[in-house]
Parts: structure tokens; C-alpha cells; sequence
């Protein structure tokens, strides 16, 4: 039954992180409160579930688990081309960036820039994702006179509407970057999958053979 443990991302069926089953040992680079979106939107949100988990795919972006990173043609930095490494990384998104600073406290928004200006790679893809990592969180709590737990009230209820202007803009975004050579491809056009060619299929001959 799809309403007591799944969810529909894309179609397909995805179980659902239910706030007492999110073991909070699974993420110990995460905030607890990572999860709130997930926990708190509306079953038929489909976005609010696909977004933090990283499941999205947009048409002129690479697939979601595309993740081998690549020379990009119009920001001349080496990143990964799905739709969210773009976002966290591709200079040539700023404006659709931008709009995830502005969902924060304005007192914590200098802080957000300034901490996303030196995170990592990985920790990059997870901000865009709406996660929060520990070193984020870690950061917030130096701001005087407002606490993280108002920071991230007032962030929250502001998501579902950050996440649909920055999937439009993603969208609109008016050039693609040039292709771009993957390096040496399988069977599959892909560097992703085994280089081991499948098996050939059986086929079965053309005619009865006269003895056997």
C-alpha cells in the first residue's frame, strides 16, 4: 500500500522516511531537522520528496546519477552535469542560487553565503538539496540573538516555493554547456556501467538442422 510506506517519485515507488524511521545514526553529517520537509509535506508533493533526495531530472541536464564531473563551456570549472551539481556549482546558475539565501533568517544569510563560499564539494550538493549539514548548523549557532531552532522554523514553511522557482529556473536556463567528452565509453555509451560487454543473446537457428 503505497499510503503506509512508499511515496511516488517519478512514477515509481520510493519508501518513505516516516520521522520514527529515519535512523539519525544514517546521517551523522546531517542535521536532524534535514528531514523536515519530507516529513511535514504533502503526500502529493512529489517535488518536496524527489528534491532532498536528489532525484531530479530536468530536460537538458544529465541523469540524476550522472555524477562524473567534467570541463563545463560556460563556467569553465570542472563539476558534474545533473541538474543539482549544476545548481551547487555552475557559476552560470547564480541568480537560481540565490534564491536559496533568501529563505534564511537575515541575520543568518551573511553567515550561509560566507559557509557555502568555502564548503565542499559534496557538502554544496546537499545545501541545494535543502539538507543541512552539521558544519552549516555548526556555523548558525554562532549568531547572536537569534537560536537555529527560529532560524530553521522560519526557513522551513519557505521551501516549497524555493523549490519551485529554482525547477523553473533550471528549466529556463537559456544554454546548455557544448557536449562534452566523457572518456573512454562501454557497450552501455556510458562510463557508469561495467565495461564487461553482456553476454550475447541466444538466437536460435535459421532452419532444423538435418542430424543432431
Amino acid at each position: 500500500d503505497l499510503h503506509q510506506g512508499h511515496i511516488l517519485i517519478q512514477g515509481k515507488p520510493h519508501y518513505h522516511l516516516y520521522k520514527h524511521k529515519i535512523p539519525r545514526h544514517a546521517h551523522p553529517d546531517l542535521h536532524p531537522q534535514s528531514f523536515d520537509l519530507w516529513r511535514y509535506s504533502s503526500f502529493f508533493s512529489r517535488l518536496s520528496f524527489s528534491w532532498p533526495n536528489g532525484l531530479v531530472n530536468i530536460p537538458t541536464y544529465e541523469f540524476f546519477s550522472s555524477l562524473d564531473e567534467r570541463l563545463c563551456s560556460l563556467c569553465n570549472s570542472t563539476h558534474a552535469f545533473d541538474a543539482l551539481s549544476c545548481l551547487a556549482q555552475c557559476s552560470n546558475l547564480v541568480p537560481a542560487l540565490n534564491l536559496a539565501y533568501q529563505v534564511w533568517h537575515p541575520q543568518a544569510q551573511t553567515v550561509v553565503k560566507d559557509w557555502f563560499r568555502q564548503a565542499d564539494r559534496d557538502d554544496k550538493r546537499k545545501f541545494v538539496r535543502t539538507l543541512l549539514p552539521t558544519s552549516l548548523t555548526n556555523a548558525l549557532n554562532g549568531i547572536d540573538g537569534v537560536s537555529l531552532s527560529d532560524i530553521l522554523d522560519q526557513r522551513k514553511p519557505l521551501l516549497p516555493d524555493l523549490l519551485k522557482e529554482q525547477y523553473q529556473k533550471l528549466r529556463d536556463r537559456p544554454l546548455p554547456p557544448n557536449p562534452a567528452g566523457k572518456g573512454p565509453v562501454n557497450v552501455y555509451h556510458t562510463n557508469m556501467a561495467p565495461v564487461v560487454p553482456p553476454p550475447k543473446r541466444f538466437q536460435p537457428p535459421n532452419s532444423i538442422p538435418d542430424t543432431f
